[in-house]
């Protein structure tokens, strides 16, 4: 038993884990193995950038394919801050992916 009130612990097997959970994520300290759910800090890099990703089926966008079968494309924006990244995922999918460098971009160790 654990605490009144507390959900109940339950095991889960699993392909595929997403942690999503930010910077003190404890799905990170979990894999660390950080003692009592801690972060360890110095085991973090931070590139000082943001990144919005997702994952589209090529079909879902009109035109020719936006990248060629088993390529990549880095693509520069309005501003110099931003790039966009598209990569072909094989079995018809595209990986897509803006990244804006946050305000510290120049102390970045990319």
């Amino acid at each position: 038993g654990g605490a009144a009130g507390a959900a109940p612990r339950v095991a889960v097997r699993a392909s595929l884990l997403v942690g999503a959970d930010g910077l003190f994520s404890r799905v990170r300290a979990a894999l660390q193995g950080s003692p009592g759910g801690g972060v360890d800090l110095e085991r973090i890099n931070d590139y000082s950038t943001t990144n919005w990703n997702a994952i589209l089926r090529h079909a879902a966008i009109p035109g020719p394919p936006v990248v060629p079968r088993g390529e990549s494309r880095i693509l520069n924006l309005a501003s110099p801050k931003l790039s966009c990244y598209l990569v072909d995922c094989g079995e018809g999918e595209l990986f897509w992916q803006i990244r804006q460098a946050d305000a510290a971009w120049g102390h970045a160790q990319c």
